[in-house]
């Protein structure tokens, strides 16, 4: 039995004074003692053996109350903390204030937590969303993308030379100063003559160019091109052409639908596809009317209320997930920076910034969470852990462990618990849909009224999400391919969270994969790359 005083010092200090009954702290001393023993020895007598009264002579209290406070004091904390459901973010600084044997044990802990605050205007938050209207021309663009995503090619028995439009099947290989690019070259690789596509000049030097041709030529890249390697570079291209090919397109009828969906005519299709991207505008308006309720509610969460603690928590979380996403694109920090054009410095202050942004956004949903009552249930998570590890091809428990050692878990649930605060927030605000552009302009703020500077700016630096930094080691070399297969168009939708686990799944491996067609990336020395044929996408 414990008994416990907590007092707060400041919106994220507490002090909290435990009390240990003496005789739980004389059970300890007890304890403590017998160990002793078994490691005790006198002249005469063996390890272990030296009787208890002779033992106790030298055994003294001053001896075992190390013993005693390292057993007593991390389980009593432990269960205050539970008790008084504190959540310390910081290493506690301790304070033994009595230890005598026969007494109480009493310690004092001071520690930091994320700061909680009392969260108003939620409820009946009148927000003004905009929202598109699915028309049929959306439904006719998705179906003419299905048809070119199921386009056939044959070749093209009429007798000229490639023209602008025109596909070809096509090898090549790719020579700087004599030497043959390593991994600089493709094999049968269907190109349309699509000038946009490519570098200035690329397939100007194809056109022409008729079946069974071979063709070479010369192509010198920019000085400013976005590949160090390659800016200013001359690079010769060998081509052969094997054939010209035609693009037929299916017929848009009830066997299309068969064929190429799970729906039995074209009108059925064409249902599924408007219920789909209705669902997918919807679902985009929400998210945007949670953001902007979200902002408006992180005008009660001062930045001088953030412990330095959380801030740099939450910094160094978006300093390992932009090193993350820099590596599964080949790119270091130095790319990235002389893309941007900025320092270290500049850059680590950026992330110091998103720290604090995401600091004060934990400390609201984690307040409305505490005054709404919402909690995770562990079932919830366990599901999670459950379809992850059979995808990673592990066990549960073998997963969890892995999750507790490397945060995981804590993130998961902080996640989780995100979703169903937005999910309520959406549904106690008043959310007023309107078409594209009609959205009325919002009334001017007064300055004490207006958002924190450092969350708006940050907000804006995280919107912009570094496009220079794909400059830095990309080149496009294909058209994207059109949006979504016709199976994903028709597949009915399943729940939310897996439907949302699956989506933060292909991103990940989207971002990490490129398409055999395109060329491979620039290698450091000679490892010269097969993207110098391409021209990236403006």
């Amino acid at each position: 039995m414990i008994k416990v005083t907590v007092t707060e010092e400041s919106a994220s200090e507490r002090t909290m004074e435990v009390v240990v009954e003496a005789d739980k702290v004389e059970s300890a001393f007890q304890k403590a003692f017998k160990k002793s023993l078994k490691g005790f020895a006198l002249p005469g007598f063996r390890k272990g053996k030296v009787p208890k009264a002779m033992a106790q002579r030298y055994i003294t209290d001053g001896a075992l109350v190390s013993d005693v406070v390292n057993d007593l004091v991390p389980r009593a904390f432990e269960q205050a903390i539970k008790e008084e459901q504190l959540e310390p973010i910081s290493q506690p600084n301790w304070d033994l204030v009595q230890n005598e044997r026969g007494k109480d044990l009493v310690f004092k802990a001071s520690f930091t937590v994320t700061p909680s605050i009392e969260v108003t205007g939620y409820a009946g938050m009148a927000i003004e969303q905009e929202k598109e209207e699915i028309s049929e021309e959306h439904i006719s663009d998705t179906l003419e993308k299905m048809r070119q995503q199921h386009a056939e090619f044959t070749a093209m028995e009429e007798d000229r030379g490639l023209v602008e439009g025109d596909f070809a099947t096509v090898d090549y290989t790719s020579f700087q100063n004599g030497e043959e690019i390593e991994n600089g070259g493709v094999t049968n690789y269907l190109m349309e003559m699509k000038p946009e596509n490519y570098i200035e000049g690329f397939v100007a030097n194809l056109l022409g160019s008729k079946a069974g041709e071979e063709k070479s030529f010369d192509i010198t890249f920019p000085a400013d091109y976005n590949n160090d390697e390659l800016a200013g570079e001359t690079i010769t291209f060998k081509f052969k052409i094997h054939d010209i090919k035609v693009k037929q397109l299916p017929e848009l009828d009830d066997d299309f639908a068969k064929s190429h969906s799970e729906h039995d005519s074209l009108e059925l299709l064409k249902k599924a596809i408007r219920e789909r991207l209705e669902a997918g505008v919807k679902s985009q308006a929400d998210g945007q009317a949670v953001s902007s309720i979200v902002q408006n509610l992180l005008k009660q969460v001062p930045e001088d209320i953030i412990p330095a603690q959380l801030r740099q928590h939450h910094a160094q979380k978006a300093i390992r997930a932009r090193m993350y996403e820099l590596s599964q694109r080949g790119l270091g920090l130095e790319q990235l920076l002389q893309a941007r054009g900025m320092t270290q410095d500049a850059w680590i202050q950026e992330m110091m910034g998103a720290g604090l942004f995401e600091a004060r956004l934990e400390v609201l949903y984690k307040s409305i969470a505490r005054i709404e009552g919402i909690t995770v249930e562990p079932k919830a998570m366990d599901a999670i852990i459950k379809d992850e590890a059979k995808s990673h091809k592990m066990s549960p428990k073998q997963l969890r462990k892995q999750m507790e050692k490397n945060g995981a878990m804590e993130m998961l649930e902080y996640n989780l618990l995100t979703e169903k605060l937005h999910k309520m927030l959406l549904e106690k605000a008043e959310v007023t849909y309107c078409a594209p552009g009609t959205k009325s302009e919002p009334e001017p703020e007064a300055e004490a009224d207006k958002p924190d500077a450092s969350a708006k700016s940050e907000g804006t630096a995280k919107k912009k999400k570094s496009a220079k930094s794909k400059k830095a080691g990309k080149a496009k070399a294909e058209p994207k391919a059109d949006a979504e297969s016709s199976e994903t168009t028709t597949k009915k939708s399943k729940s939310k969270s897996k439907a949302k686990t699956k989506e933060k799944a292909k991103k990940a491996k989207a971002s990490a994969k490129e398409s055999p067609a395109k060329a491979t990336k620039a290698k450091a020395g000679k490892k010269k790359s097969a993207k110098a044929s391409k021209k990236k996408a403006k």
